[in-house]
């Protein structure tokens, strides 16, 4: 019998952006089994488990994992991968079968938040008084160097459209860059990025929040930039420059070209102003404040090739600046292993303008908490990072669109925020946006 696994990682391999989001995990019940996990977020893990039966007949098994954080009657904390939706996807006798979906627990938590072991259960076993956790192995997998051919045919075969992209990390060798000189009459100039970020650091209730917004943005987009080999500008404004004439003061003197791209990112409080009659907050700043449609306005006079506006921040009616309820996050984040044509069609081949909020009007946007219990990013700006990581992936199965990342941002902050109710009486955070993006 299979048995459900609780998988115990040592959190620190895992925590920061660039951690691996690649794993292999064996373990023996009745029979010999490794699993191929890919973590995406926590709402994205997904599973490929292959073992040869007791009629020596080799199987491949999927299925996807949520994770959430739980604790005991004792008031012990650990973590929780649960399978759903499993099904054989390869048998080589191509006989039909089935399969249980194992899940992940993450115990014996220490002071550092490392766990210690790692088991595994389906959910038969947890319904069976008679069954036990099994204890299982695990290690990080680096494509480069754990990635052959063989290995991703263990996983995937030959007809299905995942096996060729995870087939392209095998071996990869970064070729040295080719630099080719622009013609000046027939080339448009080079694309420089221009990164805006505006994040209330020194709030006393969400201060550590944005700032961990702050250089975690600003992270993804400076590693963007060099996946594509454009310059990147940052504009950062947070302290003494919290305030919208040093905002608007810099923000004139940016001297962009027609090809450039602004991304405009504010993580900080907002409130929506009945004196404006608009679906999108204000950002509270020190002083005057700002809306985010009056910084789009500002913006597109620029005339940019690409202009996005992003505000993680509250909705609420009437103006209301008070910390809400946080969530617990996962120590897991995806690792950045980008697919540089998807990344071109993002920020290259795409124009127009998007305007972004993280909740709807009348409702709060909230914060996560660490492992660690320190407060963490914004649930908007935790969803947006891992969701522009899966929509750029040179695995996944996305199309480099703006709307789906963003549409599935939205989501994931809003299944994480169910538990919260807002100032308008409706579950979770909804962020929406308005955009005219063309490829």
């Amino acid at each position: 019998m299979k048995r459900l696994f609780v998988v115990i990682f040592f959190v620190t391999l895992c925590v920061n952006l660039k951690a691996q989001s690649f794993y292999e995990i064996k373990w023996k019940s009745d029979l010999d089994y490794t699993a191929l996990v890919v973590y995406y977020d926590e709402s994205q893990i997904e599973v490929r488990v292959k073992y040869t039966d007791s009629n020596n007949i080799y199987r491949v098994a999927k299925y996807s994992c949520d994770g959430s954080i739980e604790t005991d009657d004792n008031g012990v904390r650990y973590f929780v991968f649960d399978g759903h939706d499993a099904e054989v996807v390869y048998s080589s006798d191509n006989s039909p079968s089935s399969y249980i979906a194992d899940n992940f627990i993450f115990t014996n938590l220490n002071e550092n938040n490392e766990f210690e072991y790692l088991y595994t259960m389906d959910d038969s076993d947890v319904d069976s008084d008679d069954s036990e956790p099994v204890e299982a192995s695990y290690r990080p997998l680096d494509p480069q160097t754990d990635f052959t051919q063989q290995y991703i045919f263990n996983f995937f075969d030959a007809h299905e459209p995942e096996y060729n992209s995870y087939l392209g990390l095998v071996n990869t060798v970064e070729p040295d860059p080719v630099i080719i000189e622009p013609d000046p009459v027939t080339q448009p100039e080079r694309a420089v990025m221009h990164l805006v970020m505006v994040a209330d650091v020194e709030d006393r209730s969400i201060g550590k929040s944005t700032a961990q917004d702050q250089r975690d943005v600003t992270t993804t987009f400076t590693k963007i930039s060099r996946e594509l080999g454009i310059e990147i500008k940052e504009y950062q404004f947070s302290g003494n420059g919290f305030n919208r004439d040093s905002i608007l003061t810099n923000l004139n003197r940016i001297n962009n070209s027609p090809n450039d791209i602004i991304i405009y990112y504010y993580s900080g409080h907002g409130y929506n102003d009945p004196g404006k009659d608009s679906e999108f907050p204000s950002m509270a700043l020190d002083g005057v404040d700002l809306s985010l449609e009056d910084m789009y306005y500002e913006i597109r006079d620029k005339n940019a090739r690409l202009t996005m506006i992003i505000g993680d921040m509250c909705n609420s009616i009437p103006e209301s600046r008070a910390a809400v309820g946080r969530r617990e996050a996962l120590p897991f984040k995806s690792g950045y292993l980008f697919d540089n044509t998807k990344l071109s069609k993002l920020f290259l081949q795409s124009s127009g303008f998007l305007v972004s909020t993280s909740s709807q009007k009348g409702e709060w946007s909230y914060c996560m908490n660490n492992p660690d219990g320190t407060m963490g990013n914004g649930q908007f700006t935790h969803a947006f990072i891992e969701s522009m990581i899966k929509e750029a992936s040179a695995v996944s199965a996305s199309d480099a669109d703006w709307l789906s990342l963003f549409g599935r941002a939205y989501r994931n902050a809003n299944l994480n925020t169910q538990g919260l109710v807002n100032q308008n009486g409706q579950r979770g955070q909804s962020g929406f946006n308005r955009s005219n993006i063309k490829y």
